[in-house]
């Protein structure tokens, strides 16, 4: 890698690579007489490669000069021949060539790892896990969320196989889960790990997680890895069973418990609405309350009592219901707004 120096001491360097290439020339004959350039070649490219353009620049004009004064004849002067303004061209072409190729290289470089870093720091900002391997599925890369979940630093993960790091069961059967890489490696196409997936981090813990994994391919469309996206959803998990268990306390009430959203369609039906009104949940979700909860002045008031819930009050009445049978029977109907979390 290229080190950052002050110009000064870059341009310094370049002047002293020159003056050692003729230096050794100077004390080794064969090369004095056969390839006075030859040294200088060696040092053009160190600078061009270690160091900058400029740099370089100022080394192959300052070797051209060296070498014509010492070593092309007629030497200590700068009126060469022909055969040495042959050689001197040569030197310069090549020279400015390796120059150049070296700067676009470098350039191309410095991109790439802009790049990189740039991705590494994204993916490691992440709020999901993030693990990619090679197409022998060893770990090429973590972000933090990934080692916190899986208990395992980037430095010690990577190059070890994935199964080794992202250990996964099912929570049910306790039964070894395929690592989703296998598939994408084996079908290249993108995989989601099915529900109830445990997640064994290094440090004993069980993580519930969700997952997916996806092909990394290259410029030509090869797959060259796998990406693998998951997150802790241990969160999810328990609200969900807490919404489970109300429902569940909702069902066993000996009262009508009935949702609607804003449009008055429902959304929650439970058991005891379902003996009250003949419809089963499945046939009212979805359906206006006013058509599964016939009463005819409940129709006549729908709007008033609409307009009373989205302005934040609670409203109630008694009605004559109808079931879905035809029977009528009289019911006090409580309704009352229901807020989220702003």
């Amino acid at each position: 890698s290229q080190v950052k120096r002050s110009p000064m001491l870059r341009y310094g360097v370049a002047v002293l690579v020159v003056a050692l290439a003729a230096t050794l020339t100077s004390l080794i004959p064969q090369l004095n007489t056969r390839s006075p350039f030859s040294l200088f070649f060696a040092g053009i490219i160190l600078i061009s490669v270690y160091s900058g353009f400029g740099e370089a620049l100022l080394a192959i004009a300052l070797s051209a000069l060296t070498g014509a004064y010492l070593f092309l004849p007629p030497l200590y002067t700068f009126r060469v021949g022909t055969d040495g303004a042959l050689r001197l061209s040569t030197f310069i072409l090549l020279t400015l060539l390796i120059d150049f190729l070296a700067h676009k290289i470098k350039r191309a470089e410095m991109s790439v790892r802009v790049s990189e870093q740039q991705l590494s720091t994204t993916l490691m900002s992440i709020g999901d896990g993030v693990i990619a391997t090679d197409l022998e599925e060893r770990i090429t890369f973590m972000n933090s969320v990934a080692q916190s979940l899986t208990g395992w630093t980037l430095e010690d993960a990577r190059g070890r196989k994935l199964e080794e790091v992202f250990k996964i069961i099912n929570e049910r059967t306790q039964l070894k889960v395929e690592n989703p890489a296998a598939r994408v490696l084996r079908e290249g196409v993108v995989v989601g790990l099915a529900n109830h997936t445990i997640l064994l981090a290094k440090d004993g813990r069980a993580v519930p997680i969700d997952d997916s994994g996806a092909p990394i391919r290259d410029g030509r469309g090869n797959v060259n890895g796998v990406v693998l996206v998951f997150r802790d959803v241990s969160e999810i998990k328990q609200a969900d069973e807490k919404i489970r268990f109300q429902a569940h306390l909702l069902d066993v009430v000996e009262q009508a418990m009935i949702a609607t959203d804003m449009d008055g369609r429902v959304t929650y039906w439970n058991q005891f609405a379902e003996k009250l009104y003949g419809w089963s949940a499945e046939e009212a979700i979805g359906r206006n309350v006013i058509e599964v909860t016939p009463s005819t002045e409940m129709r006549g008031q729908a709007s008033e009592i609409m307009s009373q819930l989205t302005a934040g009050k609670s409203w109630s009445g008694d009605f004559l219901a109808h079931h879905r049978n035809g029977n009528v029977f009289p019911i006090r109907v409580n309704n009352s707004p229901v807020y989220d979390d702003k």
